[in-house]
């Protein structure tokens, strides 16, 4: 009985076992490394994390093989047949996660190994060349559901921001079995390349505070001019908040904002973080999506949610759904490291008002559609269904999580938070903006005519949470403004609205003091 028994993509990888396990040179063990560690310090009542190891080690001095006469394989076997197989490098991956007893591969494609392109549709329809992937552990919540990152980057994959697919796949080494890995693309130059075709050459990548991860020294200045002229001008003026949004994408920033503070993503964001840009001269308003030079923000990593790093067997894995990462994610004083950094780019644009509305409604809507539980819900419980086929082998390989059981308890953390987490952020947005309450928003229309949009979503069948076009209700919020527009479709025209307005122009912006019901329509 072979990979036909799984239900799982497998992969299998094939090299000489001192590349991974040799006690100088092996990639995947403390080795020499954590050895003189521990010599060095003798005295230690709880080894870190992040102790010296030959597992933390990077660059290409820790990529193996190491010479010509080496090598490394990795095949891919779906559905009982070998689909594709290459020679290819290999390296730990991850920060704290890399000390796991089960530990993230990053796969690379060289012409010397191979080829220099992994050339397989790893994630069904879309991009079929890739350079690195990487085989995930599961990162900070290893042990747990085994599927968390993969399952809230789902979520949020039609968002405007740049996410990473996932297909959870069953990993051989060796011949042995070494558990569930899910495929995950790597967010670097070549990600932006495949996603945007853009060079390469052309792309800058920064982390955190500002430190250039792809790119060359100075390609950071950019970014620090900006926050120089955030520093030093007063957002309120309009004209200064135009010249911000030539320099950031206002709407992907929102959104990544949006994303993290909803999950509650306590290793963000004062780490985690990550954005990018095409190096121009200067703003492009006419270049294609992703091309006109400014900063666009990356989701990666997304394990601690649930206002909990979710990481280690001391951590039970829940989650909380009352956690205020809103007010955290615009304090000065949270992080004790370098300065505000890590929220002042939110804080300081909440000064201007025309960024505070669209950001209090780019959140409704999406609480009113892709954070709806019967939306996130549904999502989860096919996830684990995928997985929970798979979890008990792997729990008798690792011991983590420890039983059947115990990641059952893991994934119910999970559909809890999702399914208490937006009642919580509306106090939480009501709360911190001050605002006077809530209001019921209730659109009416034939969808066999024309569709009606609200904000930025349009009420239509395929929109995530629209289950009745004809008929659909959202939650906004008192004293800010929304808009709404009709949209006659092919063949029919916008005659007017009834109920709360009586209108003929298609576009109404409503200060909303209470509840409306709104008919377009359309003959």
């Amino acid at each position: 009985e072979g990979a036909e028994r799984y239900s799982l993509p497998v992969l299998s990888l094939a090299t000489n076992k001192d590349n991974l396990f040799d006690w100088e040179k092996g990639i995947y063990v403390g080795g020499k490394i954590f050895e003189e560690y521990l010599e060095e310090n003798p005295d230690l009542d709880k080894i870190p994390a992040m102790a010296p190891a030959n597992y933390h080690q990077g660059g290409r001095e820790w990529e193996r093989p190491e010479t010509n006469e080496d090598s490394v394989s990795l095949a891919l076997i779906a559905d009982g047949q070998q689909v594709w197989a290459q020679n290819v490098g290999i390296r730990i991956h991850g920060g704290a996660s890399r000390s796991e007893p089960q530990k993230s591969l990053r796969i690379y494609a060289r012409e010397e190994y191979s080829q220099g392109k992994l050339e397989y549709p790893f994630f069904g329809e879309g991009i079929k060349n890739y350079r690195r992937l990487i085989l995930r552990n599961s990162g900070n919540e290893w042990g747990k559901t085994m599927f968390l990152d993969g399952y809230l980057q789902n979520l949020v994959e039609d968002f405007n921001v740049d996410t990473q697919k996932f297909q959870p796949a069953i990993l051989f080494i060796n011949g042995e079995y070494w558990g569930i890995h899910n495929i995950r693309e790597r967010q670097d130059e070549y990600y932006i390349e495949g996603r945007y075709g853009v060079d390469p050459q052309k792309v800058t990548i920064l982390e955190n505070n500002a430190e250039v991860a792809v790119g060359n020294k100075g390609d950071e200045k950019p970014y620090l001019d900006l926050l120089a002229f955030m520093e030093t001008n007063d957002l309120k003026d309009p004209e200064n908040y135009a010249y911000v949004q030539t320099q950031m994408d206002i709407a992907n920033f929102i959104d990544y904002q949006i994303i993290n503070i909803f999950l509650a993503n306590i290793d963000w964001p004062q780490n985690n973080v990550k954005f990018w840009r095409v190096n121009t001269d200067k703003y492009d308003p006419k270049a294609p999506p992703g091309q006109d030079g400014r900063w666009r923000w990356l989701v990666f990593d997304l394990d601690s949610m649930g206002g909990t790093y979710g990481a280690g067997s001391w951590d039970t894995g829940e989650r909380f759904p009352d956690y205020q990462a809103l007010a955290r994610a615009t304090d000065p004083n949270f992080y004790t490291g370098e300065g505000n950094w890590p929220t002042f780019l939110l804080s300081k644009l909440l000064e201007n008002p025309e960024f505070k509305t669209s950001f209090i409604n780019r959140f409704s809507d999406h609480l009113n559609t892709s954070f709806k539980p019967e939306v996130t819900l549904k999502v989860l419980e096919d996830m684990a269904a995928i997985t929970g086929k798979e979890i008990r082998e792997h729990v008798k390989r690792w011991g983590y999580p420890t039983s059947y059981q115990d990641w059952q308890e893991k994934v119910e953390y999970i559909r809890a938070f999702m399914e208490e987490r937006p009642l919580y952020q509306v106090e939480h947005l009501l709360e911190y903006f001050d605002l006077a309450g809530t209001a019921k928003v209730n659109l009416k229309t034939n969808p066999q005519k024309g569709t009606i949009k609200i904000n930025t979503i349009e009420i239509k069948e395929g929109t995530k949470g629209v289950d009745n076009p004809a008929s659909w209700q959202g939650v906004y919020f008192k004293g800010v403004p929304v808009e709404i527009t009709a949209i006659p479709k092919v063949g029919y025209k916008f005659v007017g609205w009834e109920g709360s307005e009586q209108s003929s122009r298609a576009t109404l912006s409503l200060n909303l003091s209470g509840d409306v019901e709104l008919k377009a329509v359309f003959e």
